[in-house]
């Protein structure tokens, strides 16, 4: 997904915010877009999970689709994998975060004491329970359509972008590919590098400029 693509589809959440028919769908785009999560890892997303003091995210849960597609939400601090991790968020998301906190705090006063606090997602069903993946997938597509975006990855057309936009930005590989969750830098190299146009030239660019400068110094007397 392009920049120019990512705001589109955005704007067209903050609409489907500003319906209510989808609270939180603005902040959901927001975060993938910087983030870079799955969609099983934003999906599992809970607010004992964001620190706004420290302005970080940890990833730990995760929601997957059970045989029927029903949701599964897993706690994976068991397992010691590199997908659990600890990110950082721009301090531009904290008043975004505290605002969608009121609303979900407004949709458990309307739903009641039956509503699922354990653990508080961020981004469930109206009455606290996990949303399932296909639904969060059903909801990004028209998003997309809305947006006139075709051919791009729900959730993971996110993930790739933010990627590719650190690769060209000069963001070194091993932090690109923590924040990713990657396991190795040579996955994230693999599947990701090759997507940026023109760093070639920008290397060459670059490499003439170092190489000018030891001419010019081979060349003084």
């Amino acid at each position: 997904m392009t920049e120019e693509q990512a705001v589109r589809v955005y704007q067209a959440a903050v609409r489907a915010d500003d319906s209510g028919k989808h609270p939180g769908m603005a902040l959901l785009v927001a975060l993938l877009m910087v983030c870079g999560m799955r969609r099983s890892e934003i999906l599992g997303l809970a607010f004992d999970a964001v620190d706004l003091d420290a302005e970080t995210i940890s990833i730990f849960r995760t929601v997957v689709a059970g045989e029927k597609g029903e949701p599964i939400l897993r706690d994976e601090r068991a397992k010691s994998e590199t997908s659990i991790r600890t990110i950082s968020i721009p301090p531009e998301f904290l008043t975004l975060i505290r605002k969608h906190r009121t609303v979900i705090n407004e949709m458990i006063l309307a739903w009641g004491k039956g509503y699922q606090r354990e653990p508080l997602l961020l981004f469930p069903t109206f009455g606290g329970a996990p949303l399932p993946p296909g639904v969060l997938t059903i909801r990004l597509r028209q998003l997309h359509r809305q947006a006139g975006v075709q051919g791009v990855a729900p959730t993971h057309g996110f993930r790739h972008g933010m990627a590719s936009a650190m690769v060209a930005s000069g963001i070194d590989i091993k932090t690109i590919s923590e924040r990713l969750g990657h396991s190795t830098t040579s996955f994230t190299l693999a599947t990701y590098v090759h997507a940026v146009k023109g760093r070639d030239k920008a290397a060459a660019d670059q490499l003439g400029k170092q190489f000018s400068a030891m001419k010019a110094a081979a060349d003084k007397p």
